[in-house]
């Protein structure tokens, strides 16, 4: 399946000729950067350093270095260009203002884009992560609807889940992705030339397991803001701001990886190979919830923060203040009960409120804005990143 990138689209068309395209491995950088860009030559460097033209003709370095030089008024791209040896940045100061530079590496990207490097200032980045909510919603619309249209949608972010058959259900397709997850992890840390020790495993289960909250959060993380910095920086987890304190919430980038670590620390996946779909039942309202709150920051353009009391579901804030509230009630059903203490529970706020079902008919409320799968994919249908 097909997922048009409109975002990345936008934010090409934004950007200057030169360009280094940035991010984790299995994002869709090379998909989109050789079927929706113009290009005369496609490099492609593997891991022990040959590189491979558009018709995959091997070439040694010192091949190559002949034959890019000459073509600095070419259309260039050089795919995973950090394998390349050092010298070779030294040359790029020199290079055509039509070149295309792609990386499957976050923490490097960004020492190649810092001020001790010979390229600062000659290319503008653009950054790749999992698939736009926006996106998503437009490419599944015409295949699913209701909820199934938003429980794929939150998993098929991840470009990898594209290669399963969607006509399996997602239960099984999850089932066959997440030992690929298992490979995905050790290919983005041998990219980043880092080891896939202990203490960075250690810390991915426990944020799966259940380390969300801030005192929880606290105790297990003291002592491991290294391997934080390192996992935010190589894009595997975020950190969502505690709304009035100075205090950060983390989470997987990634629901699948998620879905993954919570198998990992709750089943002993690893040592088991078990895929529980009590697991899948557990985790799915969360991923929801994330879903839910980062399409509404995009349509927004407001930063998803954490309020704890209460505890609410999504807040989106410009500053100091919250903007938007809103409650994530994924199941089958919604008393008049229910509906009520939501109301009471979001009534103090004065933000734009939102209440997001599965289903929305028989739920009338004067004081939400209730939706549910079909005004998702409107709001996403409507919304344009340029």
């Amino acid at each position: 399946m097909e997922v048009r990138r409109e975002r990345e689209e936008c934010l090409w068309r934004s950007l200057p000729p030169r360009k280094l395209i940035y991010g984790r491995r299995k994002t869709g950088k090379t998909y989109f950067v050789r079927n929706y860009t113009e290009w005369d030559h496609y490099y492609t460097v593997s891991r022990d350093g040959v590189v491979y033209d558009e018709e995959l003709n091997e070439l040694n370095y010192d091949v190559f270095y002949e034959r890019i030089r000459h073509q600095t008024n070419k259309k260039v791209v050089i795919d995973e260009f950090h394998r390349l040896p050092p010298k070779f940045l030294t040359f790029l100061q020199h290079s055509s203002p039509n070149w295309t530079l792609v990386t499957s590496t976050l923490f490097l990207a960004k020492k190649l884009l810092s001020s001790s490097s010979p390229i600062l200032g000659l290319f503008q980045p653009l950054r790749f992560d999992i698939i736009d909510p926006a996106d998503i919603l437009r490419a599944l619309g015409s295949r699913f609807s209701g909820p199934e249209l938003i429980e794929n949608a939150v998993y098929l972010r991840e470009p990898l889940l594209l290669n399963f058959p969607l006509s399996e259900p997602l239960e099984r397709r999850l089932s066959l992705a997440v030992p690929v997850a298992s490979a995905l992890v050790g290919e983005i840390f041998l990219e980043e030339r880092r080891e896939y020790s202990r203490g960075y495993h250690s810390v991915l289960r426990s944020i799966a397991g259940g380390y969300t909250r801030p005192q929880k959060a606290a105790r297990f993380l003291q002592g491991k803001s290294f391997y934080i910095h390192i996992l935010r920086e190589m894009g595997l987890i975020k950190a969502v701001r505690v709304h009035g304190q100075k205090r950060y919430l983390y989470r997987h980038s990634s629901p699948l990886l998620d879905l993954y670590y919570y198998l990992s620390a709750k089943y002993l996946y690893e040592e088991t190979g078990t895929f529980k779909k009590e697991a899948l039942r557990t985790l799915l309202p969360i991923h929801v919830e994330w879903f839910v709150e980062e399409l509404l920051s995009e349509i927004h353009s407001l930063e998803p923060v954490k309020v704890l009391n209460p505890e609410l579901d999504v807040a989106l804030a410009r500053g100091k203040r919250v903007a938007v509230v809103a409650e994530v009630k994924w199941t089958d059903s919604l008393s008049s009960t229910e509906l009520r203490k939501i109301e009471e529970k979001l009534a103090p706020f004065r933000a734009k409120k939102y209440l997001v079902v599965k289903d929305k008919s028989g739920i009338a409320s004067t004081k939400l804005n209730v939706l549910d799968a079909s005004d998702l994919l409107a709001l996403a249908r409507e919304h344009r990143h340029c």
